[in-house]
């Protein structure tokens, strides 16, 4: 009763250049602009105000009028190409970081103003509040020659409770794996729960893991991969080595259908697990 949250999904291969280095101004300008789009979503709107007198639209606005550079941007470029050359273009990017550092506590306060106005404007729709997912931040990483340089960049945004993202909605971030290594206090948490937190297998998620292999792969299709009468079993033992994460359930079953002969024995799945947990240590 009263819990509904509106729930804001962003996804971070949308906005942000996830080969280079990240600032917090990049991701609190995509969390209002994707808070914004979300509530506008909820409210009906079919033509969104964000290109008119949205957050972005006033953030800019304000940085052209304070920055000459920016004018001359502003006078080649029209407002709705401005977030994809952002995300595009790390000369333009750099000049926007450096003018909001410059005046960085009013732009922190026009995103805690704006935060709680969409805030508000979500509990005018029957919503106790707003909640954040924002995701793909873990596929943040350069190439060889930028790989440290963006992994500093994320663990200069995320250490001590990471300040400089503080909201006034509750925000839930993904971060690059190698920052559990750096960063204490980081949870990793499973797609799909499939043990409990000391190790004991957890039935509910074997059983959902279950259900997405045979939407997959149906039983009949199983039975001619593996020996019918080891299937369960051999299914079971792959939803555990999974760890819960779909996408290595489907890249196990395709291991299985293209062996060069079926069905496959016991001892050959075991094989194709154990090579494949070996490639997952090796990106660990």
């Amino acid at each position: 009763e009263g819990g509904a949250y509106l729930v804001c999904l962003i996804d971070a291969e949308e906005h942000l250049d996830l080969r280079n280095a990240v600032d917090a101004s990049d991701i609190l300008l995509a969390v209002v602009v994707g808070i914004e789009r979300a509530v506008e979503d909820a409210e009906g709107k079919v033509a969104r105000r964000v290109e008119a007198d949205g957050f972005f639209a006033r953030i800019w606005g304000g940085l052209r009028d304070r920055e000459p550079t920016l004018k001359e941007v502003s006078v080649t470029l029209p407002l709705g190409s401005v977030k994809g050359e952002l995300k595009q273009n790390p000369e333009l990017r750099s000049r926007v970081r450096a003018a909001l550092r410059k005046d960085r506590f009013l732009f922190q306060q026009q995103v805690h103003d704006a935060c709680v106005g969409l805030a508000d404007r979500a509990q005018k729709l029957a919503y106790q509040g707003i909640v954040v997912l924002f995701d793909s931040l873990e596929k943040l990483r350069g190439d060889s020659a930028s790989f440290d340089a963006v992994l500093v960049s994320a663990e200069r945004i995320f250490l001590n409770g990471a300040p400089d993202l503080a909201l006034p909605v509750h925000a839930l971030f993904t971060v690059p794996p190698a920052l559990t290594l750096r960063i204490r206090g980081i949870q990793v948490l499973p797609m799909l729960k499939v043990r409990d937190r000391d190790g004991r297998e957890y039935g509910p998620g074997i059983d959902a893991a279950r259900a997405l292999i045979a939407k997959r792969v149906p039983d009949a299709d199983l039975d001619l991969l593996v020996a019918p009468e080891d299937r369960e079993a051999l299914v079971r033992e792959i939803v555990l080595m999974s760890g819960g994460y779909p996408r290595d359930l489907v890249r196990i079953l395709r291991l299985l259908v293209q062996a060069t002969k079926h069905p496959l024995s016991r001892e050959a799945v075991e094989r194709i697990l154990v090579s494949r947990a070996g490639e997952i240590r090796e990106i660990a």
